[in-house]
């Protein structure tokens, strides 16, 4: 986040997807029946949405390693129900972020792959307007 504000001007004139990873667990809803990808979705998202107008955002499962937890999340890990709040494991799905990725890297506004498929760059797209 620090590095989107830091940025903000440079990002608002690029193309710029915006992602975080929060929510763990297996479950995709909350026992609401909330979308735990909703839920998670960090309020800077709404910030930075309106100042570099993002091409697009998702919000990913994480992962918890409690070896790199601080004070406070080894505290709640600790309480009866700490574990449930903050189950360990690696709850990421890497078949749907290379999916994301595979949909950003064909956005004709980089300029690097064609709607064919084919590889271009943007020096090749200025050059056949030449």
């Amino acid at each position: 986040m620090e590095f989107v504000r830091r940025n903000c001007a440079v990002l608002a004139g690029r193309p710029v997807w915006l992602f975080s990873s929060g929510p763990l667990g297996t479950e995709p809803v909350d026992a609401q029946g909330r979308d735990l990808t909703v839920a998670a979705e960090p309020r800077e998202l709404a910030e930075f949405t309106g100042a570099i107008h993002p091409r697009g955002r998702r919000v990913f499962f994480g992962v918890l390693d409690p070896g790199r937890l601080g004070l406070d999340e080894r505290a709640i890990r600790k309480l009866p129900a700490g574990r449930a709040l903050l189950p360990e494991g690696d709850f990421r799905d890497w078949a749907q972020i290379e999916a994301w990725a595979r949909v950003i890297a064909r956005d004709p506004a980089l300029g690097i792959e064609g709607a064919d498929g084919s590889a271009r760059t943007a020096d090749r797209q200025h050059d056949a307007r030449l």
